[in-house]
């Protein structure tokens, strides 16, 4: 199942949609560095990049030419452009940005607190070995990360390279 829009999630990964009134480009982006390229409903071009951009080029049926550019901007922001020329012609320009989750709240706060002390009292009057604290430890680790909030991506199309 294709996206009809873009969209972004940072678990899910990225895609950008683009309708330039000839063909429907989707580009998808993961965070494992996969990159997917869709020509309408046809999978064109598909690799895994580490480097800070990277470029796929194909045609279509009409002898379109069309390039898709992905450029990591702001590294440690974790933001990136998606461009999209047709016959060396720029037509749509993406930026998507991360927005980190927030996950300190008082909540989770005085749960964290609770459960802290409450293993402290049970551990001293059974004299549990260190071992246990290192589970108890993990176990507070795992549940934070199944309960976190992950955030989400927000994606900002350049309306002035619309057609």
């Amino acid at each position: 199942m294709l996206p009809d829009t873009s969209q972004g999630s940072p678990t899910k990964g990225i895609w950008f949609v683009h309708n330039d009134g000839i063909n429907t480009i989707r580009v998808f982006t993961s965070s494992i560095s996969k990159e997917k390229i869709f020509l309408n409903e046809d999978l064109v071009s598909e690799h895994r990049n580490i480097k800070l951009k990277s470029a796929h080029e194909f045609q279509d049926k009409n002898d379109n030419t069309y390039e898709v550019e992905l450029v990591a901007t702001k590294l440690l922001k974790g933001e990136m452009e998606c461009l999209i020329y047709r016959n060396k012609e720029l037509i749509k320009t993406f930026k998507a940005s991360p927005r980190i989750g927030n996950n300190f709240t008082i909540k989770r706060f005085s749960i964290l607190i609770i459960a802290s002390v409450t293993f402290a009292i049970i551990s001293s009057q059974f004299e549990f070995p260190d071992f246990v604290f290192y589970i108890f430890l993990f176990l507070m680790l795992t549940v934070h990360t199944l309960t976190r909030d992950p955030g989400e991506i927000s994606i900002v199309e350049d309306k002035k390279n619309n057609e």
